[in-house]
């Protein structure tokens, strides 16, 4: 018994189809990064904390793995994360360090705030 070329055809068009519409950039082993806009504030004042280090996390292996980046006189940086979540590390002198883990709504990053806690005097 023997297949027949059509249906070997049609198989093998269905396989190039599918293959072609997975996306690559979202493949496991290519993640995508996205820019994050990341507002420090102090927890008592809720004012801008400026100068704050901000370090992603867990983008070793990314051309972003060593980076930090410093918040603005708005207490305002932007950073790179996978596209799927962020996570961070937020110190400033005088302050407590600060982890956070962030997802994004609607596959948006907004309302990115840490909020620092000054040592007590």
């Amino acid at each position: 018994m023997s297949k027949s070329p059509t249906l070997t055809a049609i198989l093998l068009a269905a396989f190039t189809e599918v293959t072609c519409i997975a996306d690559q950039s979202n493949m496991f082993f290519h993640p995508r990064l996205v820019p994050v806009d990341v507002r420090v504030i102090d927890t008592n004042t809720s004012r801008p904390v400026v100068g704050a280090m901000v370090k992603p996390c867990y983008l070793d292996g990314t051309r972003y793995g060593t980076n930090t980046y410093l918040s603005d006189s708005n207490g305002v940086t932007r950073i790179h994360a996978f596209e799927n979540f962020a996570v961070i590390k937020v110190t400033s002198s005088g302050y407590w360090s600060e982890s956070a883990v962030f997802v994004p709504t609607n596959g948006v990053f907004t309302n990115v705030v840490v909020n620092l806690k000054r040592f007590a005097k």
